[in-house]
């Protein structure tokens, strides 16, 4: 969250990142008051892809227009950049340093937010993802239904407050676990 907000914060490593305070990056074009506010615009958002969406409006993207004759299969330009600032009386185009100076940002971080653009997602997708280790929902349900499948007692600790159900003594993890192979074995023939 203090990442997200630009405040100094420890990242993985254990490293202090400083806090990612406003600059006057020089510019004639756009006042100071302007860049400061475009500035805490940004930061003030809690939100990585509210970050990402006003970067994006605030940078257009146009395809190559003219290339040399001489050069046509060597050029790796796509596209052009364009930078705008918000200034209180409309869009301003500013130069390609003063942009990522104002909001402290390399120009990786605006190259990342318009490809999330182009994949059509704005989202981080951290954590969305399947864990690898992950078992199945057929997995889980087969275990739970094998654990179901054994007698239970009422537990004599709580009677009389609950109605909290306990496996029996004689049963462990191991000789659960063989149960279970062996009903795997009858059941699909593995």
């Amino acid at each position: 969250m203090l990442r997200v907000k630009g405040k100094e914060y420890i990242n993985s490593k254990g490293a202090v990142v400083h806090a990612k305070e406003f600059k006057g990056f020089s510019c004639n074009k756009v006042s100071l008051e302007d860049k400061q506010k475009f500035h805490e615009l940004c930061y003030n958002s809690e939100y990585w892809e509210k970050q990402t969406v006003l970067i994006v409006g605030a940078v257009k993207c146009r395809n190559v227009e003219r290339r040399r004759s001489g050069n046509k299969d060597k050029s790796k330009k796509q596209a052009s950049r364009t930078s705008y600032m918000l200034p209180s009386d409309g869009d301003m185009k500013v130069c390609k340093n003063m942009f990522p100076g104002t909001l402290q940002i390399d120009s990786a971080r605006i190259h990342r937010a318009l490809l999330k653009v182009k994949s059509s997602t704005t989202s981080d997708l951290t954590g969305k993802c399947v864990p690898h280790g992950k078992s199945s929902s057929v997995t889980i349900e087969l275990n739970h239904t094998h654990i179901k499948s054994f007698p239970t007692t009422t537990s004599h600790y709580t009677r009389s407050q609950t109605n909290i159900k306990q496996l029996g003594f004689n049963l462990n993890l191991s000789l659960m676990y063989r149960l279970f192979v062996e009903d795997m074995k009858e059941k699909y023939l593995i």
